[in-house]
């Protein structure tokens, strides 16, 4: 039995970070028809949750980054 506590971001949040798996910035920009300066830029105004793999590379949520383009319909 897994006694895992919730980090403060994944309580605010409302769900574990990287749950639906994540991204690297690359394929962020892909998702969003933007190029990576973008997606760094929006990394920097906190847009969508994100956080870096163990070898140092930037990663960014893919729930997160769902919710984000979500939030652009009107």
């Amino acid at each position: 039995m897994s006694t895992q506590t919730k980090s403060p971001a994944d309580e605010k949040h409302g769900y574990e970070f990287g749950c639906d798996g994540v991204l690297d910035v690359s394929e962020a920009g892909e998702k969003l028809g933007v190029c990576e300066r973008t997606v760094w830029n929006y990394i920097n105004q906190e847009r969508f949750r994100h956080g870096r793999h163990p070898d140092g590379k930037k990663i960014i949520c893919r729930r997160s980054l769902t919710e984000y383009i979500r939030s652009l319909e009107s």
